[in-house]
C-alpha cells in the first residue's frame, strides 16, 4: 500500500500551493532546530465509555504556508467523536497559518483508525511564523486496551522570489507521536559491553506515578525461561533505573513488567551483548615468554638425560 502522504497528499498540496503562488513575494524562512509537531498530551488514559482530547501542536516554525497531518490509532478501542481544525489565526488565535485557507483534505475514517488533514494558505496571505494548534481531536474509548497515536506530518514553505520553479518545498521538522492507555517502557545503554562493565537500564510507566514496582527480567540467548534481574520503584515522574554489571558473556534479552492501575503491563524487549574483555598485549607477550622458558627447560632436561647415557 502506498503511503497516503506520498500517493495523494503531496500532489494535492502542490496543486494548492501552485494556485497560491501569485501576487505576494515573501522572503523564504528556514525551519529552526526546534520545529516540532507533537501530540499533546503525549499520554492519555480514560475508561471505556469515557472521552479524552488531544491537540496536534506545532512549535517554532518559520515561513509556513501549508500543513499535512495524518494520525492513526487502533480503531477497535478508539473512535473520533469530534474534530476542531484550528487553521487561520485571524479566526483561531491559538492556531496556525494565515487566512484565507484552502482545505484540500479533512477526513476522519473511524473504520480504519485514521484522520487526514491537508491545507494551505492562499495568496495574498502572509506566511506563518511561530506556533500553535493545528487541530484538536476528541476520542471516545470503545474498548479496553492501549495503542500508539501514530502521527505523520508534512510542512511546506512559501517559495522565495529567486526559486525556480516557484514551488513550495518541505520544511524539516521533528514529529512526536502520542500514546493512549497504560504502558511500561525500557531502554538500555550501551548495547555492547564487556564483562563487569556497567549496563544502564532505565524506563518509565504511563500514566506517570510514583511507587510502582517494576520487575526487570532477563534471559540468555537460547533460553526460554525468564529470570529476575532486579526490582525497582518508580519516582514521582514515573521513571525507574538500574545499573547492571553482567558477570558472564552472552547475548541477553531484557524486559520489564509492572502492575499499572491493576493491569499487568510488559515492555518490549531490548538486547545487550556481553563480551569477554580483550587481553592487553603484554599478556600475550608474557604467555609467549613463559612458553619459550618451558620449552627451553624441557630441551635442557632432555639434553642432560642424553648426556648421562
Amino acid at each position: 500500500m502506498r503511503h497516503p502522504i506520498r500517493a495523494v497528499g503531496k500532489p494535492l498540496l502542490r496543486t494548492t500551493f501552485l494556485l497560491a503562488l501569485i501576487i505576494t513575494q515573501i522572503a523564504a524562512g528556514k525551519a529552526t532546530s526546534g520545529t516540532t509537531i507533537r501530540v499533546e498530551p503525549y499520554a492519555s488514559i480514560a475508561q471505556v465509555g469515557e472521552s479524552f482530547t488531544i491537540n496536534i501542536t506545532l512549535t517554532d516554525i518559520q515561513n509556513l504556508y501549508g500543513v499535512e497531518v495524518i494520525l492513526r490509532w487502533n480503531a477497535s478501542i478508539l473512535q473520533v467523536v469530534g474534530v476542531d481544525v484550528r487553521l487561520g489565526v485571524e479566526s483561531h488565535p491559538d492556531g496556525v497559518l494565515h487566512e484565507d485557507i484552502l482545505i484540500a483534505e479533512n477526513e476522519t475514517r473511524n473504520d480504519v483508525g485514521r484522520y487526514w488533514l491537508a491545507a494551505a494558505s492562499t495568496a495574498p496571505a502572509a506566511s506563518f511564523y511561530g506556533g500553535g494548534n493545528i487541530v484538536i481531536i476528541t476520542f471516545n474509548v470503545t474498548g479496553a486496551g492501549s495503542c500508539k497515536l501514530d502521527l505523520e506530518t508534512e510542512l511546506y514553505d512559501w517559495p522565495p522570489p529567486e526559486r525556480d520553479p516557484p514551488e513550495s518545498w518541505p520544511i524539516w521538522h521533528t514529529t512526536i507521536d502520542g500514546f493512549f492507555g497504560r504502558q511500561i517502557g525500557i531502554s538500555i545503554s550501551p548495547e555492547n559491553v564487556t564483562i563487569r562493565k556497567n549496563v544502564n537500564i532505565s524506563g518509565f510507566v504511563i500514566p506517570a506515578q510514583a511507587n510502582v514496582n517494576v520487575t526487570i527480567l532477563y534471559r540468555r540467548e537460547g533460553e526460554t525461561d525468564w529470570h529476575t534481574l532486579a526490582t525497582r520503584i518508580t519516582n514521582e515522574q514515573g521513571n525507574y533505573q538500574y545499573t547492571w554489571r553482567p558477570k558472564e558473556k552472552g547475548k541477553y534479552e531484557i524486559k520489564a513488567t509492572a502492575i499499572i492501575e491493576d493491569q499487568l503491563e510488559t515492555s518490549p524487549s531490548v538486547f545487550v551483548t556481553v563480551e569477554a574483555p580483550e587481553q592487553p598485549p603484554w599478556v600475550y607477550i608474557a604467555i609467549i615468554i613463559i612458553l619459550i622458558i618451558i620449552a627451553a627447560v624441557a630441551i635442557i632436561v632432555i639434553y642432560r638425560k642424553k648426556s648421562k647415557r
